[in-house]
């Protein structure tokens, strides 16, 4: 079992060690196992605690099932949660660290499920988010372009001419590095990245005229536009690279993810707001300075030592 599967494994059950109750009434006590006692209420919820892939027997009935729930996976759990125990696994730093993770974590599903109780993300909420973030989710068609920008039509014809007779990639990188005057796209050999109809591009800080979409849009992917564009007092020669279909999702497609990340934010917010009312409540001091020269554990550290006990915290 890998080292950090075995903390778990050993923090769980130490859990369940340290969280047993108090002696039962012995006239109730229907389980006894080393320190634990549990009645038979105590006992059922044990049982409903455990994995669902585990709350049934193929074939067997719901007396016999009942039974090899508790003989077969209750017993070894609290048994091992006893050895823990008995090991003072319980107060190792890291099985410490891993049951608040798992208090922690439980405290997260509370908190999500009281809001889904309480406040639902409503339809109303869903849509808004989809008409707030619409390119997320509707796009229309977009062309890779590379573009070489020169002074002169003439300048623009000799180019486009000699990239007609050799078109390959690296004489373009050549050509736009040595003749464009775009500098900001020379250096990258004239990609002008994914460009839309009305000249916005996917890098934020650059747009081009819609003329070189339109013109590209008439070509194929692979194809040199034909005559050089006008662009500004200046003129281009363009190379359509590719092409990014466009792209539709409906409300009703999206609405159960966006709705689930809705829910996520409620549940960051909630979380927030309570560890902020905690801090306030209880922290009564932080010495961060204090924590230089700290050694901290690492997950190489062993957790218990060869004779069983517990290992101290790493020193190193």
């Amino acid at each position: 079992m890998p080292a950090l599967g075995f903390w778990k494994l050993a923090a769980a059950t130490a859990a369940v060690a340290a969280g047993s109750a108090a002696p039962a009434s012995q006239a109730h006590v229907a389980l006894k196992l080393g320190s634990v006692e549990l009645t038979q209420t105590e006992l059922q919820a044990r049982v409903s605690a455990l994995p669902s892939e585990r709350l049934s027997t193929p074939g067997a009935g719901p007396a016999q099932s009942a039974e090899t729930l508790v003989t077969e996976h209750l017993v070894p759990l609290l048994r091992m949660a006893e050895e823990a125990r008995q090991r003072h696994l319980d107060q190792n730093p890291r099985v410490i660290a891993e049951r608040q993770e798992i208090l922690r974590s439980a405290l997260i599903e509370q908190l999500r499920q009281e809001l889904q109780e309480t406040h639902a993300v409503t339809d109303a909420e869903v849509a808004a988010f989809y008409q707030d973030h619409l390119p997320l989710f509707v796009r229309a068609q977009r062309l890779r372009l590379f573009r070489i920008l020169l002074d002169t039509r003439e300048q623009a014809e000799q180019l486009l001419a000699e990239m007609q007779k050799k078109g390959d990639l690296e004489t373009w990188q050549k050509l736009a590095r040595e003749h464009s005057v775009d500098k900001a796209t020379a250096e990258r050999g004239g990609d002008l990245g994914f460009v839309a109809a009305d000249g916005t591009t996917d890098v934020p800080e650059l747009r081009v005229g819609p003329v070189l979409y339109r013109a590209a849009a008439e070509v194929g992917d692979g194809d040199l536009v034909s005559q050089p564009l006008a662009e500004g007092k200046r003129f281009a020669v363009v190379w359509r690279r590719g092409t990014v279909a466009p792209k539709e999702r409906k409300l009703e497609q999206e609405a159960p993810r966006i709705a689930e990340f809705l829910l996520e934010q409620h549940v960051a917010q909630s979380l927030e707001a309570l560890v902020a009312r905690l801090k306030k409540s209880h922290l009564r001091a932080y010495h961060p300075e204090r924590l230089e020269g700290v050694k901290w554990p690492t997950l190489e550290d062993p957790l218990i030592t060869s004779s069983g006990s517990a290992a101290p915290s790493s020193s190193r």
